[in-house]
């Protein structure tokens, strides 16, 4: 008999990958590539860069000296709180859990990269209870080669406050276990890359003198339309990501739109938020809902190719692209992300998965998204409901029938 092991993690390559980072305000942030932001350090919501430095060294602190959450939230002015416009308890958990791990997450990575001779097979070791979240416990055993692609965007941390870990196992450990097929299931956006992919440096004695000199040429050219970058970038956020008062109160109204005041009270979320979020073009996320934190936070940045899109049902990527304005948009996406809040709860009733999942198997999927998966489906289908009953019914009348059964379930009007 034989037991697998976690990854014995070096502090110092823990702390050498967190001080690797470089600090940025969050303006930055937004008008960098993909690859440059998995090496930045940002905190949503601090434009002022001596702020985000104050933040980077109390974790800093926190991982060499071992402290726990409440030593590092001691070591943070007033003026990161007023900063975030009030003391967000919930907010400091989440930048002290995720960045650990993502530090921690890098000396795993590195020490089973250095065990690939001897222990040449790698695992995700998910912590199954009331809190893992939907990405994890769809992961939950998997094993394959360390060469597989499938860790080019599966290495723990997966999202928020991730608790999966990378371990390893020899050959013969292995024998019987290696998946065979693996769950098309990615990472939340930002999260799952290799730590060093963008670690790499070029060197001038491998190179050409010539063209050295050429690629020397472009890396200044590239460094002075950084500012410009991120000029845009700022003026981006001042002309879309922030709603007013009267638009966010438009989008909760949704809430009670779906019937789900009552419920709310009973079943609240942690949080609720609407803010900017990083990423750009086709895949940038238009919301999400962490399952084991209760944590669902909408995206006031997306982009314009995902409002105001006709109803073609089956063709279009997500309902909530139907809303007219960015406010209608939102309204649709709470609604969405709400029907997997209403999952968890309905995930504990007897026999109610097996009929949203038959319903997925025989029903007519609305949109793209819906076809993704069982959850999906669920939730698009909740959305349309709230939005567009009648299309939905025309269209996918089993769809409409699990939702009724939902809401008689759940208790809602």
């Amino acid at each position: 008999m034989w037991m697998v092991e976690s990854i014995a993690v070096d502090p110092e390559a823990a702390l050498e990958f967190f001080r690797s980072r470089l600090p940025v305000t969050d303006p930055e942030f937004r008008a960098l590539s993909d690859a440059a932001r998995r090496r930045a350090f940002f905190v949503a919501g601090l434009a002022r860069l001596d702020l985000v430095q104050e933040v980077m060294n109390a974790l800093d602190a926190a991982l060499a000296e071992g402290e726990t959450f409440e030593r590092f939230r001691e070591r943070l002015s007033q003026q990161v709180a007023r900063a975030w416009g009030g003391q967000s308890p919930h907010r400091l958990r989440t930048i002290f859990d995720t960045n650990l791990q993502m530090a921690y997450g890098a000396g795993r990575w590195r020490a089973a990269n250095e065990l690939r001779d001897s222990r040449p097979y790698w695992g995700l070791e998910v912590v199954l209870d009331g809190r893992t979240s939907s990405i994890c416990r769809n992961l939950a055993g998997v094993v394959r080669p360390a060469d597989d692609p499938f860790w080019t965007n599966h290495i723990p941390p997966l999202h928020f406050r991730c608790r999966t870990a990378l371990v390893t196992y020899s050959a013969e450990q292995a024998r019987g276990r290696v998946s065979q097929t693996v769950p098309d299931q990615p990472p939340l956006e930002g999260f799952g890359r290799p730590p060093d992919v963008e670690g790499w440096r070029p060197r001038a004695s491998d190179y050409d003198p010539e063209l050295w000199a050429a690629f020397q040429y472009e890396q200044d050219r590239m460094g002075s339309m950084r500012a410009e970058q991120i000029r845009l970038g700022e003026q981006f956020l001042a002309g879309r990501s922030v709603l007013s008062s009267a638009d966010t109160n438009a989008v909760y109204r949704a809430l009670a739109q779906a019937g789900l005041s009552e419920y709310l009270r009973k079943r609240p979320l942690a949080v609720l938020d609407i803010q900017p979020l990083p990423g750009q073009g086709e895949n940038v996320l238009l919301g999400y809902y962490l399952e084991d934190e209760q944590h669902l936070v909408l995206n006031s940045a997306r982009p314009a190719q995902t409002i105001n899109q006709d109803f073609r049902p089956a063709r279009l990527k997500t309902f909530s692209a139907t809303g007219e304005t960015l406010v209608e948009a939102l309204r649709r996406t709470l609604i969405h992300e709400i029907g997997h809040h209403l999952l968890v709860d309905l995930k504990g009733r007897e026999g109610f998965i097996a009929l949203v999942q038959e319903a997925y198997r025989s029903g007519s999927a609305i949109s793209l998204r819906a076809r993704r998966d069982w959850e999906e489906y669920f939730c698009e289908c909740f959305a349309a409901h709230t939005f567009a009953a009648r299309t939905l019914f025309a269209f996918d009348p089993t769809g409409h029938a699990m939702i009724e059964k939902a809401r008689k379930e759940l208790g809602l009007p």
